[in-house]
């Protein structure tokens, strides 16, 4: 065989290896991590009934854009988990015991959080995508 022929088919053996090696990561979830999956459409409706219900707005705003008695709802991503907000939700006073740095890093205020453990928690859970998803 001539070199050159043989240079060729090693790139080419090469450059296939790398398309599959490039296809099988993109197909297997490698990559980084992924952005939590955003609510469903049932989740939404679900969470701004809760929201409403239980008179979230009137500490919280309308809108989620906080007032002098509670802080705003959104931008949350970067610092709560949705497992972790379904527990807050649940019983933020026992959550706050058990983070003691959440008790230095919230916004103090004279109204205490209340706890939600009488809404099921797949409601809370749905709100806790909704309150995550921007």
């Amino acid at each position: 065989m001539d070199a050159n022929w043989q240079r060729f088919t090693r790139r080419r053996a090469i450059a296939a290896r790398v398309v599959a090696i490039a296809i099988a990561l993109g197909t297997s979830g490698c990559g980084g991590p992924k952005a939590p999956a955003g609510p469903t459409d049932e989740e939404i409706a679900t969470a701004e009934r809760v929201f409403a219900n239980e008179s979230c707005g009137v500490c919280h705003g309308d809108r989620r854009e906080g007032t002098d008695m509670a802080p705003a709802l959104s931008g949350l991503a970067p610092w709560w988990t949705e497992d972790r907000l379904v527990q807050y939700l649940a019983d933020p006073e026992r959550f706050a015991e058990s983070e003691p740095r959440f008790v230095t890093e919230r916004p103090q205020t004279e109204i205490e959080m209340p706890a939600f453990d009488h809404v099921p928690e797949s409601q809370r859970r749905a709100l806790a995508r909704w309150l995550l998803r921007d």
